[in-house]
């Protein structure tokens, strides 16, 4: 029975789903973007990360494939916008449902993370070495340490941590597969951040090969999730 004082107008369900809506949209965006950076990562950017073990043989690669190389970063400068984005639709459709500190926690949370990632990401790609003198390759080696700081630990960080605020946020309504995966995320960002500040290339390698999909999995959940909201009028 609905109360004689509760609207349920199409106008007003309308209003209602519409946040839910483009969060569904902005979910399928970052899954989508995340996705392709996911294969440039391996396809373009592997060879001369700190995954590779081989110092050497990383600078020749970043030397002899500049243009993979900058676009396999500019993938990932995507992929940073469009999880701002996602937090951002996601605080707002859960906001006008169930007010909580932690929405505009997260929200602040990725955009710092966010700053952090593109700065780590644009050293790599303004910086990338050219000459082979030693003082050029040892300042190579410096700047591929202080991105892998920024992004790896330190934005990997808050980006985890706001993953968990999220995934508790959207628990009520969250598949117990989508909770998990977003806890998933939370648990081998973490462990990414810890690989990265040890400097750890087997833990990084295994982390992300863990933390990519899982995040496209959770993407994938909320994007789910956010349609069948919209289609009951939350």
């Amino acid at each position: 029975m609905i109360a004689d004082n509760v609207d349920v107008s199409p106008a007003k369900t309308n209003s209602a789903a519409k946040p839910w809506r483009q969060l569904e949209v902005s979910a399928w965006i970052a899954l989508a973007l995340h996705a392709l950076a996911g294969l440039a990562l391996l396809a373009l950017l592997r060879d001369g990360l700190d995954t590779n073990p081989d110092p050497a043989a990383r600078l020749r690669y970043v030397q002899d494939h500049s243009a993979a190389w900058m676009f396999g970063w500019l993938s990932w400068h995507a992929a940073s916008i469009s999880i701002v984005v996602f937090f951002l639709m996601l605080y707002r459709a859960a906001d006008a449902v169930r007010e909580s500190a932690s929405g505009p926690i997260a929200v602040v949370l990725v955009i710092i993370a966010a700053a952090m990632d593109l700065a780590g990401q644009s050293l790599l790609i303004a910086f990338a070495p050219s000459d082979q003198d030693a003082a050029s390759i040892e300042a190579w080696f410096t700047i591929q340490r202080i991105a892998v700081i920024l992004s790896g630990y330190a934005a990997n960080s808050l980006y985890s941590a706001a993953t968990l605020l999220a995934t508790l946020l959207l628990w009520p309504w969250a598949s117990r597969f989508a909770s998990a995966l977003g806890l998933l995320v939370f648990m081998t960002g973490m462990a990414l951040s810890v690989a990265a500040f040890a400097g750890s290339a087997e833990g990084m390698f295994w982390t992300n090969a863990v933390l990519v999909p899982a995040i496209l999995g959770w993407l994938g959940g909320i994007a789910l999730l956010s349609r069948r909201l919209a289609r009951a009028g939350c």
